[in-house]
C-alpha cells in the first residue's frame, strides 16, 4: 500500500512566502471540507471540530436546512454567495 504525501508542509511554507507575520493560527491545518462536526485536512485526516464559531458549534458544518436557506437567498439577490458555499456537501 502506498503512503500518502503530506501537503501540509508544502501549504505551510507557501502560507509563510505569502501572509503577513501579523496573521497567526493556532492549528497548522488546511482543511479542505467540513460535514456536521466534523473537519478533513488537505491530507485527508479526519478531525471533530471543537473550535468553531457559534454557528458551527449549533448546527454542524454545512449543515441541510442552512444550505438550503442560503442557496435560496442566493438565488433571490438579496446576498451574494461564492460558488464554494453553494456545493454539494459529501
Amino acid at each position: 500500500m502506498a503512503i500518502a504525501t503530506s501537503h501540509t508542509k508544502e501549504w505551510l511554507d507557501l502560507r509563510a512566502s505569502e501572509v503577513v507575520r501579523g496573521v497567526s493560527n493556532a492549528h497548522p491545518i488546511f482543511v479542505e471540507r467540513a460535514l456536521g462536526a466534523k473537519l478533513w485536512d488537505i491530507d485527508g485526516k479526519e478531525y471533530f471540530d471543537f473550535i468553531g464559531g457559534i454557528g458551527v458549534l449549533n448546527v454542524g458544518h454545512a449543515h441541510p436546512k442552512v444550505v438550503k436557506a442560503v442557496a435560496g437567498s442566493s438565488r433571490d439577490s438579496r446576498i451574494p454567495v461564492s460558488k464554494p458555499l453553494c456545493t454539494k456537501a459529501t
